[in-house]
């Protein structure tokens, strides 16, 4: 298991979650109402996450096809679209940028295990992040739940899962330099509640908040 916990020291804290269609969905807005933002922490937390999403598309600044960029805080959780009409979101760099000095929190791999090798532009991604002299957290994909699958093609969910674990070695390979990895696997394997989900991929609200609380323990807070 490639578990890591980390340390967020001071009173009063900034962090930015960049995420896929989990980090839109119940595991992203408990990862801000729970630890990260809960009630009568002084931290500030804001979220960004696009559907489908996977780091090139937060290099280059390009959603997904058909897809709109969504953005909340702990202060305001409602979803807000973050895409010009043109299909532009704010790149990676920019989110930086805007938020100096904050904590970041990655939450892609899922929309690549279609490949058991990580792709360069992940490297990429976690070196921006190291260059602009931040923290950086890297949260790993879940397990998929094929027995469940709904609307995928027939044997897609088995593919993901089967490149599960090859990618997980590849990706602690690629992002250790500048990132810290957390592993969802123990959260979410067959038999944890964070198992079930809506369509073989994305959780259950329950299994959302499951997960989420699960990788929260994974930091130490005062």
């Amino acid at each position: 298991m490639l578990i890591c916990f980390f340390t967020l020291e001071g009173t009063a804290s900034t962090y930015v979650v960049i995420g896929d269609s989990h980090s839109c969905g119940t595991f992203g807005s408990q990862l801000l109402a729970n630890r990260f933002g809960r009630p009568g922490n002084p931290n500030s937390v804001t979220l960004y996450c696009a559907v489908s999403s996977a780091p090139t598309h937060w290099l280059n600044g390009k959603a997904p096809k058909d897809i709109v960029c969504k953005t909340a805080t702990s202060a305001a959780p409602g979803l807000k679209d973050c895409s010009t009409p043109g299909g532009a979101m704010p790149t990676a760099a920019q989110i930086i940028a805007q938020h100096p000095g904050a904590e970041i929190i990655i939450a892609l791999g899922t929309n690549s295990l279609m490949s058991s090798v990580v792709p360069a532009s992940y490297k990429q991604l976690a070196d921006l992040v190291k260059q602009n002299h931040h923290s950086c957290f890297w949260i790993a994909p879940p397990h998929l739940n094929p027995a469940q699958s709904k609307g995928f093609p027939a044997g897609r969910l088995e593919i993901l899962e089967n490149n599960l674990n090859t990618f997980y070695v590849d990706l602690y390979t690629e992002v250790r330099a500048s990132c810290g990895l957390i592993d969802s696997r123990p959260a979410t394997r067959g038999g944890a509640v964070g198992f079930q989900t809506t369509d073989g991929v994305h959780r259950t609200p329950q299994a959302g908040v499951y997960w989420a609380n699960e990788i929260t323990k994974f930091f130490t807070w005062f």
